[in-house]
């Protein structure tokens, strides 16, 4: 790896450190400070922001995502439907589910975990129960988000 490539490894780590120790300001100083982001940068900084409770500022970073022609991947669009699903945004979530059938996007159990959650938290359970049966893999985590949706 370049001198370059190994700069920006070491700040996508900081800033994921950062978040996780729920120092959301010193990860966002990392992320500004970058020169060169990738899909990791702004993953990264989308899922700090989830995690640290504060979704709207992660859907705002993935609208500076969107303007610099950054596609996201799956880690980005389940932290994304994290941010609706604490939200009870329904109608961001449809549009990102939409986003993931045109792009064609396979659903692996953590993406199609996050539609589930965020479709029964949502109150759209008849949805939620169609992801659930789409699932080609589910974990523990996804049979308790539909459990879960059923008892509600």
């Amino acid at each position: 790896k370049t001198g370059f490539d190994w700069d920006r490894y070491i700040r996508n780590t900081l800033l994921t450190m950062y978040a996780a120790c729920n120092a959301i300001g010193i990860a966002r100083q990392v992320f500004d400070e970058m020169t060169a982001r990738d899909v990791v940068s702004w993953s990264s900084m989308i899922a700090g922001y989830v995690t640290c409770n504060c979704p709207l500022d992660a859907l705002m970073v993935f609208q500076d995502m969107k303007l610099v022609n950054e596609k996201p991947n799956n880690i980005t669009l389940v932290s994304l439907l994290s941010a609706c699903t604490r939200l009870l945004n329904i109608r961001l979530g449809e549009s990102i589910h939409s986003y993931i059938l045109v792009n064609h996007i396979a659903l692996d159990v953590a993406l199609g975990t996050a539609l589930l959650e965020m479709y029964a938290k949502c109150g759209h359970i008849e949805k939620a129960f169609h992801i659930f049966n789409s699932m080609s893999e589910k974990n523990l985590k996804s049979l308790t988000v539909m459990i879960s949706g059923l008892a509600d």
